[in-house]
């Protein structure tokens, strides 16, 4: 069936277990909304060391009824995720967060890169083969990791 609606989403959910092709999921609180005319800016909180800021419709806060200390999955899809190695790092992306590589999983085409975000969580991204090389990347090495707000999708149970 077509999915066309928060509604339609929701009825979906209720009748079978939600499975995302999101490379990352997690589970936060909300510590702060800022409202907008059209869209709405906003921080949730996924570990004591990790926040992630979400822009989504004012529409679609208030058909989700999102609110400060409302309890919400963050979607990130693992190609939206880039990369940098160095420490300085200046790009208009909101979401950047340090970690350490992991684990890295070389495919034919493009690699998996796996990245300890503090907390018990893991951000993965996924590169191509070309950039991982360029990057020189290793196991145990820091990385910064970004995207950008608007490449999170918000889910409200």
């Amino acid at each position: 069936e077509r999915l066309t609606r928060v509604d339609d989403l929701a009825r979906f959910v209720q009748r079978s277990r939600l499975i995302s092709t999101a490379g990352n999921q997690f589970l936060g609180s909300v510590t702060r909304i800022e409202p907008g005319a059209v869209n709405a800016e906003v921080v949730l909180r996924v570990s004591d060391q990790v926040s992630i800021v979400a822009i989504i419709t004012e529409q679609s806060r208030e058909e989700l009824d999102i609110r400060v200390g409302s309890q919400l999955v963050a979607l990130v899809k693992a190609s939206s995720v880039l990369l940098a190695t160095g420490t300085e790092l200046t790009v208009s992306a909101r979401n950047i967060i340090r970690g350490r590589i992991t684990r890295l999983a070389r495919g034919k085409v493009n690699t998996d890169v796996y990245i300890d975000i503090g907390g018990e969580k893991t951000l993965n991204a996924m590169i191509t083969n070309h950039s991982a090389e360029a990057l020189e990347l290793k196991k145990h090495q820091p990385i910064a990791a970004f995207f950008k707000a608007s490449s999170v999708i918000l889910l409200a149970g």
